[in-house]
């Protein structure tokens, strides 16, 4: 199977938010430092009781169809994923992460701002 990338405007955001972002929650990585910090760094697991499901579409205003509201998607790019000509993801990167995390930010700054695998696809 060949996956096949493409970059695609703003206004075809209806169809890339058909995938969904929801996924469950079941447990937390904890970075941890290793031999005192001089080491690197760790993962810890850490079962989360009970699971529940996260959806960052369920909030208010982050809709992708809703981004539009919130900033200039003029300064985005978005890309979809296809296999076998059906869509099974796609990203949305701010190219000035600014436009979203305010003055603070870096002005050489992006930020990837929501990535989307359908269901069937993860791994």
């Amino acid at each position: 199977m060949q996956l096949q990338l493409i970059d695609q405007p703003a206004c075809c955001l209806a169809e890339y938010g058909m995938i969904p972002i929801s996924f469950v929650v079941s447990e937390r990585l904890e970075v941890v430092p290793a031999g005192c910090g001089l080491g690197g760094w760790d993962l810890r697991r850490h079962v989360v009781e009970p699971s529940y499901v996260k959806d960052y579409d369920r909030v208010p205003g982050c809709r992708p169809i809703e981004w539009a509201d919130r900033w200039d998607l003029g300064k985005w790019w978005f890309a979809a994923a296809f296999a076998e000509g059906r869509r099974v993801g796609g990203a949305a990167v701010a190219l000035d992460a600014r436009e979203v995390e305010g003055p603070a930010a870096p002005a050489n700054a992006v930020l990837l701002w929501d990535l989307r695998i359908h269901p069937d696809r993860r791994r």
